[in-house]
């Protein structure tokens, strides 16, 4: 008997031997799964793939598993370097332990995997999601890769549309100029093909956001619109999904269907459309298969299924879509609740308060007796809040009437920065981490909190102890007791800042697409009378030599030249040459401008930056960024402002006023002046070093009178366009009328000499040409008037004619081609005052 007790006892300790190790192992060994989206991590895609994926590991409760995330953004770092980085931060990152699963979604990842994996991580198993069955086939796929391909349902949503719009004769397909978005586009233009002898379709891609939405503002009636991402436009501007989405649906004439359900709210009116949660979960069932013992091998590569027909109950009341004509089974978000559906509980409490009033009374009546349980009850609901928010990702508190905090949650110090106990010791630290700007808002909330006054939540941000700023959003309601006793305050925190930051960028955007409209409407309504540069002499062709070096460049130029030789239309014939004009030429007149006007146009300021800042403006160099910048009349620039022009032509950094956040802008500059910048630097108005950066390539504009074979030509081109604007026969120019303009030394210039043709054609009665011009007394360089002089004499002799009329219609700024300010700026600078009566 004493053997076979030690017999049994030796046995069971050689199965606890060899038995607790291996549970202990299974207990604590978790499987590593890394996740490498193709997209950042700001994008709207990004929660939807994250939660899809996440929900299966984490609902699965024979395998523990812990998930990193990788972003790799390679649409935006598209460059060598950059894939080099990546692939060394991931090899020290994730190979000791090496992931036990790989799952790359979207086309960049895959191709990262299927080119490095197998030197990254060895035998690891890979599934792939989010792609199609092209790109698949067009690649090698090694024994540990099985994945998931996405089914975009092409021919269900158009069939859908038509279906909704049953007298639709046209078919509108837009599409970004992406290689991603490009792929798809060949496949639904293909899918498409059988449609044609029914319908006429129209393939808008590789065209400019602005030429997109002018396009689909014009669409004919009986039209649908089918829209793929425009992620890139044709001018390779880049765009979120869902931004440029809503900027078509705004402006089309037309509805618009689309295939992804995260687009639902940006302006579609819906579709057979995939949901990126879902693939998320079907890529994750078949990560899971793999971890439980079945290899990759073995695993087919499936087809995703999991598409539902999805409506956007606004854009069904836009376009007069009746939900009963929808599909069985559809899915109708944004519904506006009805009065029945806000007001139900309302109306069935009121019956029930109706129906049982003798119950109630009766509760009164032993409400003495309950009161020790609902006090009971009270602490279990303290216990169970406490429970559940030790484990929320929010920030959650209950602060006590008297200001002091009965409970924080932890997760308030990855938050805010600050520990519980902080917190716990020094309840006003809940005030003194808000930023100064935001504490009236909050003190104002906080004040109706108390009072249950608050419904809605606000949104305001802190600064944590490493200096960095983080939205929240906050939303408190009071607690009270049974017998209507004030608890305190019970409040939620959720950090909200990548959002935030997301709403701010888009209105920036808006903003700088609003100034840069408003410019561009300016622009039209003072467009430039010449349409091409007239002549054919050996100086001007020197000159447009000159532009085309330059042009190609991203130099800047300076032009020289008197007033009124034309240096605005080199500056445009350069723009027209370069690489930037798709973008509209941005041009800042300085000597236009009173000098405390200038830095607010060319750097902007923000709203009440100072008095009279009532909203706020984008400055001349923030939207010419990607463009051409022209600073007219350079050598007007105040010498306090020259110091921070410098600046931003070093390198590319300004400010608006009231905000000092640097923004940067490059701008090609291309500046002009009548004036000897040289001698202004030796007179100290103008700064060496400016000087210096401008004069990278200069060119200089000759005279009127060192051009003369050019008189006729300009004369003749005059004569026709004022012609053809009044509507009069075109009268001929003599050779004593051609002989007397090229004797003449033209003081204004092309300037001059437009407006002495216009008078000369007002007083013409005949066929022939007939006009005036001053003679010169001698040709001796000492009867020569300076050009001070000659501009002196010009302008008083127009402002005269125009019985000193300075702005306005048939004034002598128009008379002049000059600006009003400009004309009055040259006045004062030549010393013309306007004789007493």
């Amino acid at each position: 008997m004493q053997f076979l007790k030690k017999t049994l006892f030796i046995f069971l300790i050689i199965l606890l031997f060899l038995n607790f190790p291996a549970l202990g192992s299974q207990q604590s060994e978790r499987k590593k799964i890394l996740v490498l989206f193709s997209f950042r991590p700001t994008l709207p895609v990004a929660s939807q793939w994250d939660k899809g994926i996440r929900s299966v590991f984490e609902n699965d409760n024979t395998i523990k598993s812990v998930i990193d995330i990788e972003h790799l953004d390679l649409t935006h770092f598209e460059n060598k370097k950059h894939v080099e980085l990546l692939l060394e931060l991931y090899r020290n990152k994730y190979s000791n332990p090496k992931p036990d699963l790989i799952i790359p979604v979207l086309n960049s990842s895959v191709d990262l995997m299927l080119k490095y994996g197998e030197t990254l991580f060895p035998g690891v198993p890979i599934v792939f999601a989010g792609v199609e069955s092209q790109f698949i086939n067009s690649r090698k796929l090694r024994s540990n890769i099985t994945g998931q391909l996405t089914d975009i349902d092409f021919k269900g949503t158009l069939n859908l549309a038509l279906s909704l719009h049953k007298n639709t004769r046209n078919v509108v397909i837009v599409a970004g100029a992406g290689p991603v978005v490009q792929t798809w586009f060949a496949h639904c233009k293909k899918v498409y093909k059988s449609y044609e002898d029914r319908y006429n379709f129209t393939f808008l891609t590789g065209l400019s956001m602005e030429n997109l939405l002018e396009k689909v503002e014009n669409l004919p009636p009986k039209t649908i619109v089918i829209s793929l991402p425009v992620l890139v436009d044709g001018a390779g501007k880049k765009f979120v999904g869902i931004e440029s989405l809503a900027l078509l649906s705004q402006a089309s004439a037309a509805p618009l269907y689309t295939f992804w359900d995260a687009s639902m709210g940006a302006g579609m009116v819906g579709g057979h459309v995939i949901s990126f949660e879902k693939e998320g979960e079907g890529a994750a069932e078949l990560g899971l298969r793999i971890l439980k013992g079945e290899k990759p091998q073995a695993i087919p590569i499936t087809q995703t299924s999991k598409l539902s027909y999805m409506f956007d109950w606004r854009q069904l009341k836009r376009w007069s879509i009746s939900e009963n004509q929808l599909p069985s089974g559809s899915i109708v978000k944004f519904k506006k609740i009805t009065m029945w559906d806000k007001y139900r509980g309302r109306i069935i409490g009121a019956a029930a308060i109706l129906l049982f009033q003798t119950i109630i009374i009766a509760f009164l009546l032993y409400q003495r007796r309950v009161r020790y349980q609902a006090e009971t009850e009270l602490l279990k609901a303290e216990k169970k809040y406490k429970t559940v928010a030790d484990y929320t990702y929010d920030w959650e508190y209950w602060q006590n009437p008297d200001g002091s905090l009965q409970y924080i949650s932890p997760s308030c110090e990855y938050i805010s920065g600050h520990k519980v106990q902080e917190f716990i010791n020094m309840p006003s630290l809940l005030q003194d981490i808000i930023v100064p700007d935001d504490k009236v808002t909050w003190n104002k909330h906080h004040c109706g909190s108390e009072e249950g006054f608050n419904k809605e939540g606000i949104q305001f941000r802190i600064q944590k102890p490493n200096g960095e700023i983080r939205w929240i959003e906050h939303l408190c309601r009071p607690i009270l007791e049974s017998h209507g006793g004030h608890r305190g305050i019970r409040a939620s925190n959720r950090d909200v800042t990548l959002r935030k930051q997301s709403e701010l960028e888009v209105k920036r955007l808006k903003d700088t697409l609003e100034a840069e409209s408003t410019y561009l409407q300016d622009e039209i309504k003072n467009e430039h009378n010449f349409e091409n540069i007239i002549g054919q002499s050996a100086e001007l062709n020197y000159v447009l030599h000159q532009v085309e070096q330059v042009a190609s460049t991203q130099s800047s130029v300076l032009i020289l030249g008197e007033t009124g030789t034309g240096k605005e239309l080199i500056a445009r014939a350069i723009h027209r040459l370069s690489s930037c004009n798709k973008r509209a030429l941005v041009k800042v007149n300085c000597g236009a401008l009173p000098s405390t006007l200038i830095e607010n146009e060319l750097f902007g300021h923000e709203k009440g930056a100072y008095t009279g800042a009532v909203n706020k403006q984008i400055g001349r160099f923030e939207f010419a960024a990607g463009s051409s910048l022209f600073l007219d009349e350079i050598g007007e620039i105040p010498l306090d402002l020259q110091a921070k022009l410098l600046q931003v032509l070093e390198d590319g950094e300004f400010e608006r006023l009231g905000n000092p956040i640097t923004l940067k802008s490059d701008a090609r500059i291309i500046a002009s002046t009548n004036r000897n910048l040289k001698d202004e630097v030796a007179n100290g108005r103008f700064r060496e070093d400016l000087l210096y950066r401008l004069n990278v390539f200069t060119i200089t504009m000759p005279p009127l009178r060192s051009r003369k074979e050019d008189v006729p030509l300009l004369a003749q081109w005059f004569v026709d366009h004022f012609s053809k604007r009044t509507g009069t026969p075109v009268p001929e120019i003599t050779k004593g009328a051609i002989k007397d303009m090229q004797s003449y030394h033209w003081p204004g210039n092309v300037r001059e000499l437009k407006h002495t043709i216009e008078s000369a054609l007002i007083t013409t009665p005949g066929k022939k040409l007939k006009f005036e011009l001053p003679k010169t007394p001698d040709n001796s360089i000492g009867s020569i008037l300076s050009f001070k002089e000659m501009e002196h004499n010009y302008i008083l002799k127009v402002l005269k004619a125009k019985n000193w009329k300075i702005g306005g219609t048939d004034s002598a700024a128009s008379e002049l081609d000059m600006h009003v300010n400009t004309l009055r700026a040259r006045m004062k600078k030549l010393g013309i005052i306007k004789p007493k009566k």
